[in-house]
């Protein structure tokens, strides 16, 4: 067996046992007994591109095995053969041998959220949005839970008006969490408001008159599916109507 398929194995009966994360280039080496050299010319990308091989060759074995056992023409007896096998398999292994497509599946989408929680802060504090909440309130940014419907959306601020505001809207649990930056006055009501794709307002979502953190959701009436932007109006005696002084980048698409 030459040292690229050594390399292989061992890193497949490794992500087997203890997946992913902890899996490293020196245990590696190690189990496979290859050079060091040898696994980097064959894997340029190192332990990301060794791990892919590795699971495209589990995934052979696997699937050979499960066509072994389903061979039967019985459909019960198929069935049995395959959750036997796999239990044997189990046993066998002091219960070590777990499925290494799902152990790695797991860590990757760990690490998929941790980046998106690592790149949201990066944005808040770049655009200096909400920074003492972050720094002094210890605001969990891990709350936040990413998904296909949800995003991170920056404002604009309407000529004259200064001031920051960014959301967090997950369009799937019709939840908004807003950020904003010192522009809210004490005394004057602001509205957060939904706007169709001609930038008409379809109905408010929350109304707010302090600064701080806001989370909003499910009981406004709109979709948010289906609303383009945000905006926040600023309500005051000379704008009984509420002006809109904020208004986001598109939810979704």
């Amino acid at each position: 067996m030459d040292s690229r398929q050594r390399a292989i194995d061992a890193t497949a009966a490794l992500l087997w046992r203890q997946g992913l994360r902890a899996t490293g280039i020196n245990q590696i080496v190690e189990e496979s007994k290859s050079p060091r050299g040898s696994i980097y010319f064959h894997f340029p990308g190192g332990k990301e591109e060794l791990a892919a091989a590795a699971l495209r060759s589990a995934g052979a074995v696997m699937t050979a095995n499960i066509r072994g056992a389903l061979a039967h023409r019985d459909v019960r007896t198929a069935v049995k053969r395959f959750v036997l096998s796999y239990a044997k398999e189990m046993r066998e292994s002091d219960f070590q041998h777990g499925c290494p497509i799902a152990t790695v599946a797991l860590a990757a989408t760990t690490l998929f959220l941790q980046s998106q929680y690592s790149s949201l802060e990066s944005e808040i504090r770049k655009t200096g949005t909400y920074d003492s909440l972050i720094s002094t309130r210890g605001f969990n940014l891990q709350d936040l839970v990413f998904n296909d419907n949800s995003r991170l959306v920056h404002f604009e601020a309407a000529q004259g008006f200064e001031g920051t505001a960014t959301a967090f809207v997950d369009a799937s649990s019709q939840k908004v969490r807003l950020f904003h930056k010192n522009f809210a006055k004490e005394l004057t009501a602001y509205h957060v408001v939904a706007l169709d794709e001609r930038g008409e307002e379809i109905g408010v979502l929350t109304r707010f008159n302090a600064d701080k953190k806001i989370d909003f959701a499910g009981d406004f009436g709109v979709d948010l599916k289906t609303t383009k932007r945000l905006a926040i109006k600023e309500i005051t005696p000379e704008h009984p109507e509420g002006r809109i002084v904020l208004t986001s980048a598109a939810l979704l698409g």
